[in-house]
């Protein structure tokens, strides 16, 4: 779970989807009729949304396996299938990324959208310059407007793709999706000169358009 500390510190912009991922009432009182609203929606709605198969399917294909899912669920990890992951009820962001033997991993991250985005994405980058992660696949809302967005610019080879990704509830057989308001993005993040990322690009530009960090484009081209 997040501290109160955290959750105070972003309340004030993005309450409403920290307590639709977090589910903390801390600071209810601040903002109660519209929190009573949301709450009504959230009870309405049974599913949670998760990523789609084929693209985690990609992402396996390029980093081989998925050792570690910081922003998970068990029903998430039905699909992706990472060897140790982390859900709400013990939370990633206070712990190290190693992976099941203790050692540096390849990580998937898909983090709560709606502001959260702007805590996962620095501690995603916290545990790869420790060495804790080696490679990390990143999906998020390509809000390039965002403050957060500027880790992504600077860090990570990018797919943006050319469709909105439609999140499917429960599980795949289920008829249910969501469909984001934004476009999506994936961020490959890993070392300079590292050959997954031209694996990278040939596996993700099916799904849209690959933008290179800029050192990578001056080197590779």
């Amino acid at each position: 779970m997040l501290s109160k500390e955290l959750l105070e510190k972003f309340a004030d912009n993005y309450y409403k989807d920290f307590y639709e991922n977090f589910d903390n009432e801390l600071i209810v009182q601040n903002k109660p009729k519209k929190y009573k609203e949301f709450r009504k929606r959230k009870e309405n709605s049974t599913n949670e949304w998760y990523t789609p198969s084929k693209y985690i399917e990609s992402v396996r294909k390029v980093m081989r396996k998925i050792e570690v899912d910081p922003a998970s669920s068990e029903a998430a990890n039905l699909i992706v299938k990472a060897d140790l992951f982390y859900t709400i009820e013990n939370s990633g962001l206070d712990k190290d990324w190693l992976n099941k033997d203790g050692e540096p991993s390849t990580v998937f991250l898909n983090p709560p959208y709606g502001g959260a985005e702007k805590i996962w994405i620095p501690k995603l980058l916290e545990q790869y310059n420790k060495g804790y992660v080696k490679r990390a696949i990143l999906l998020v809302n390509a809000c390039t407007e965002r403050k957060w967005f500027k880790h992504l610019w600077e860090n990570f080879t990018l797919c943006f793709t050319d469709h909105r990704i439609q999140f499917v509830g429960g599980n795949e057989t289920d008829q249910q999706k969501n469909q984001p308001t934004n476009g999506n993005v994936f961020g490959f993040l890993c070392p300079r000169l590292h050959n997954d990322i031209l694996v990278f690009d040939q596996e993700f530009k099916k799904y849209g358009e690959i933008v290179y960090v800029e050192h990578y484009a001056r080197t590779w081209f």
